[in-house]
């Protein structure tokens, strides 16, 4: 055997060793309130739209801010939906991704991911393959720390399957969310 090909097995085996057998699964507890925390939110945007719409009728001008309430109101929703569509439990360790859909067991191989990461401003990660988009929260629902500002929101994710989903990118040489849709951006100008 040629000893460049032994060398990244080996070193994917030290860094990651103890996920080979072991699975790290989501939080169901995430999983489960996610749609119902957009949808929440969705619906009180709405009932705020209202009540400016209803109060600029009484007073006989026109509240801009009851649009934008509306607005984001209605993606809520529409998210809360789609949400239900691509959001799954998974489990991972260094072989594969294993996720339920249509009261399936899929599997996937590190090998067929094309990106992978967590998606900006939130605490869920995104898988792409050539077949499917699964979104999914991470083992521990309470492992991220986010700092907010008027402008930004700085989020770290400290939970086991953060940490090894970086281990892994890395080691497999998979992009993340932003290298690959600046590269899929990259191929439609072209």
């Amino acid at each position: 055997e040629n000893l460049a090909d032994f060398l990244p097995a080996q070193s994917l085996a030290k860094n990651v060793g103890k996920y080979f057998e072991k699975m790290i699964k989501s939080d169901k507890t995430t999983y489960n309130r996610s749609p119902k925390i957009y949808l929440f939110f969705g619906i009180l945007f709405l009932v705020s739209a209202i009540f400016l719409i209803y109060k600029s009728i009484q007073n006989n001008e026109f509240i801009n801010s009851s649009i934008f309430y509306l607005l984001i109101g209605i993606l809520l929703i529409f998210l809360s939906r789609k949400l239900k569509e691509y959001f799954h439990l998974v489990e991972i360790n260094a072989e594969k991704v294993i996720y339920i859909k249509s009261n399936q067991r899929k599997e996937i191989l590190w090998s067929e991911i094309l990106m992978i990461g967590r998606i900006p401003l939130t605490t869920k990660y995104i898988i792409k393959t050539n077949n499917e988009t699964i979104i999914f929260p991470t083992d521990y629902g309470f492992g991220f720390v986010s700092l907010n500002f008027l402008v930004f929101i700085i989020t770290w994710d400290n939970s086991d399957m953060g940490k090894f989903i970086k281990k892994m990118r890395k080691n497999k040489n998979i992009m993340s969310p932003l290298k690959y849709f600046l590269k899929l951006k990259h191929y439609k100008k072209h």
